[in-house]
């Protein structure tokens, strides 16, 4: 599986424009990325879901998901499937944003990948995930949490996220 984060707006342009989407399974970028990603294969529209959804036909076959964050709003999931929002749940004050697109990140993989040993190195690198809805669902707000924990501290990273829950239903 690949997954991209695009770290500029001008980065994000040149994947696209390089035709590098074609390689990508799942990608992250924030309202403004993915916009440039569309101006960059000249989708026309200044709405981020609506280019989105035109992005994923570059993508991946396999599994191509974006997750759009959008800071204080969520991230909204689009797949093939359709999209689905993941509001916030709870008001964080937010102190420094920095690395908060790289902590929803980090905090997705790790649960997508490590919760309950139903993800090993193994069976990763042999191709049989066992991914469902519901184990996606429990990465995104996984993530978003880590993201929250992020910004509510001043120099980005916080040291200990252990008062995390790993498994959270979304209802």
């Amino acid at each position: 599986m690949v997954i991209f984060e695009p770290t500029s707006y001008a980065k994000a342009f040149d994947v696209a424009r390089n035709g590098l989407l074609k390689r990508v399974n799942v990608m992250t970028p924030n309202e403004a990325e993915v916009l440039e990603m569309g101006k960059a294969l000249g989708y026309e529209g200044d709405e981020a879901r609506e280019v989105a959804k035109e992005l994923l036909g570059d993508m991946s076959e396999g599994a191509a998901m974006i997750l759009i964050t959008m800071g204080e709003e969520g991230v909204v999931a689009i797949t093939q499937d359709g999209e689905r929002e993941f509001p916030v749940k709870s008001a964080t004050a937010v102190v420094n944003s920095t690395a908060a697109g790289d902590s929803f990140l980090g905090g997705f993989i790790t649960n997508l990948y490590a919760r309950n040993g139903q993800h090993t190195k193994s069976d990763t690198f042999r191709g049989e995930r066992k991914d469902s809805t519901e184990t996606l669902n429990e990465a995104i707000i996984y993530g978003m949490r880590v993201a929250a924990e992020t910004v509510a501290h001043d120099g980005g990273v916080k040291r200990d996220y252990g008062s995390l829950q790993f498994h959270e239903r979304w209802m």
